[in-house]
């Protein structure tokens, strides 16, 4: 979802930035996911239970340390239930891809080799063609919650690209 946010202001060229880095971003295309799947993800986020199984056979490709898991449980169900509902009824079907060829900084787009929410294909087919400034990174062995997974990489990749 904020990587969609991102993808939107970044096309307005605001004032001020430099660059754009996405880390396992939603493409600007509408996501091709039926509709019953979509109502399963807003009950998804309603308990403990399914939160868990979402980070262990979706969200993740490593194990998280006990703390990490249980602080991303404890956010996920404190969320709002409009929150809950704006992105897969809304946010996961709006169509950007007009305006992401407006985005002229330099982008670097990080993606999980793992990620089973916003697969690498996805991403080279939507996504990176329409930012002619854009260059993908794969993240080895990491799912959709990179930053969390492999936190290390995921600062050696941007450090690497913001020298450039």
């Amino acid at each position: 979802m904020g990587g969609k946010v991102a993808q939107r202001l970044a096309a307005k060229r605001p004032e001020g930035l430099e660059a754009l880095i996405l880390v396992a971003p939603a493409p600007p295309t509408p996501m091709a996911v039926p509709e019953d799947v979509r109502k399963q993800m807003i009950h998804a986020y309603q308990n403990r239970e399914a939160v868990e199984f979402l980070i262990q056979n979706i969200l993740t490709a490593v194990p998280l340390p006990d703390q990490i898991r249980e602080q991303i449980i404890e956010d996920t169900l404190k969320g709002e239930l409009a929150a809950n509902h704006a992105w897969p009824e809304k946010g996961m079907l709006e169509d950007i891809s007009s305006a992401v060829p407006n985005i002229s900084v330099p982008t670097l787009v990080l993606a999980g080799e793992n990620d089973q929410v916003e697969k690498i294909d996805s991403l080279e087919r939507a996504l990176v063609p329409n930012i002619h400034t854009a260059r993908m990174s794969i993240i080895r062995q990491t799912g959709h919650l990179s930053p969390l997974e492999v936190p290390d990489q995921i600062a050696s990749e941007i450090r690497a690209f913001l020298r450039r």
